[in-house]
Parts: C-alpha cells; structure tokens; sequence
C-alpha cells in the first residue's frame, strides 16, 4: 500500500530564528546529495598579502635626482626634459637606476612607502628575473599640483637586472596592511542574493544550514576578506550554496 501523507519525509525543513528574517534550512541525507550541498570550509584567520599594481618608469639616477631638485625649487621638469639636457654616454647595465610610481593621495595614504617595492619584470627582459626588489630612496614624495598625484622613488637593487633608461614595467607596493591577520573565508563560500548583497550559508549541525550575511573587505587570491559575518571556526558551505537559497525561499 501508498505510504500516507503524514509519514512522507519532506525533503527540506524550514525553521524560524528568532530575531531575523532567514530561516534554519535542514535538509535530509538525500537532499543534500541531490543538491550537491558540501561544507568544507571554514571561517579562519589568515595573514594576507595587500599589494597594488602601479606602473613604474625606471631612470637613470642622476635624471631622477635632477626632477626631484627642479620640483621642488619650484621649475617645471619631466623625465623626458631632464634627459635630453643630461644625456648618458653609460650603458644601461652599468647605470645607477631608480623607479619613479606616481599615486593618487589616497593610495599614498593607505601604502607603506618605507617597505620594498617588487618589479614585475617584463617577459624577454635579458638576464632578469621575474620579479625584483627595489628599496625605498631617501627622497621625499613629489607632489604634482597640476594631477595631484604624488611621485615615489625606488633604487632598483643588484646590477644584473637587465632594465634600462626610461623603459616601463609594472610596480607592486606593499599597502600598509600587507601581511596582517584577517578573517577569511574561500571565495567559493561567497554567495549574492538578488539584490546583490553578500551572505555564506553556515553548516550549523549535521545537515542543517543558516544563512549568514557578510561585510567584504575585498577579494585577494581566491580568498574573501571579512568585516563581519560569523563567528571565527564557522563551517561554511563551498558548493550548493545558490541550490540552499532556492530550498530556503521556496520549501522545496
């Protein structure tokens, strides 16, 4: 005979919070292998690089020397104008070369500009590695009235670099928050309604899930920096997610 009514087990069980608007989703073993739900991940501290991409101009030291001094007497000076009254009879490789990074005040106020900078070196570059430290020169920052922009100079480290005069590469710097502790959890954990606000879905107990919504800092390396959102160890769903809203929208 048909089993009644009253013993059918509903796939999916849906429970008031107090206090809040969503809803405790229990679902049972057979649903959750249908939904695919898993729940490998967890809330947990992390220390996480914070870098910015600029692009950079490397100089020879002298040129930079000399923008830096006409800037701040005052006189208009652009490393093209520098060069062409100092010109260089020295091969690249044996010059003492600076970077010149050009920020905005907001970015120079959220950087450490006393740490190291990395070049990203450009492919084919002769006798370069990939990437390569330049120190923090003992000049004050530029300020550009006419951009507001602020300029950096760092002293490119080590000889065998293969740079030259005037050549373009890509500059990262260290945000003054590089390396801290933060609470994270994979990107893969991060779920956005219909509205476009962020949530995670925390696996509470065997089988039973309570969407949590989250404050994102940003997104660096496949990991979602939190503000806010649950507690520190929180189990958070990984895959399923999109499928536990839909279960806890629609009780089916």
């Amino acid at each position: 005979s048909e089993p009644s009514k009253a013993s059918v087990v509903k796939p999916v069980k849906l429970e008031t919070i107090d206090g809040v608007s969503v809803k405790r989703v229990i679902l049972t073993e057979k649903a959750v292998k249908r939904l695919g739900i898993k729940a490998d991940a967890t809330v947990h501290e992390e220390v996480v690089p914070h870098l910015q991409t600029v692009g950079g101009l490397v100089l020879d030291a002298a040129v930079a020397m000399s923008i830096v001094k006409r800037t701040m007497s005052g006189g208009a000076a652009t490393p093209t104008t520098v060069a062409a009254t100092q010109p260089l009879d020295q091969p690249s490789n044996a010059l003492t070369l600076m970077v010149m990074v050009t920020v905005t005040p907001g970015e120079f106020e959220r950087m450490a500009p006393d740490r190291p900078a990395r070049l990203l070196m450009p492919s084919g570059t002769t006798g370069a590695s990939e990437i390569l430290t330049a120190t923090p020169a003992k000049l004050p920052p530029i300020l550009d009235p006419k951009r507001l922009m602020r300029a950096l100079y760092y002293m490119v480290d080590g000889s065998d670099h293969g740079l030259s005069h005037m050549q373009r590469l890509q500059v990262e710097l260290e945000l003054a928050d590089h390396g801290s502790r933060r609470i994270v959890v994979p990107t893969s954990a991060v779920f956005y309604d219909p509205n476009g606000d962020p949530w995670v879905y925390m696996n509470t107990a065997p089988r039973t899930y309570i969407r949590q919504r989250i404050a994102l800092e940003r997104i660096a390396e496949g990991k979602a920096i939190l503000t806010s959102g649950p507690p520190n160890g929180a189990a958070v769903v990984t895959v399923g997610a999109p499928m536990l809203y839909g279960a806890e929208k629609l009780g089916k």
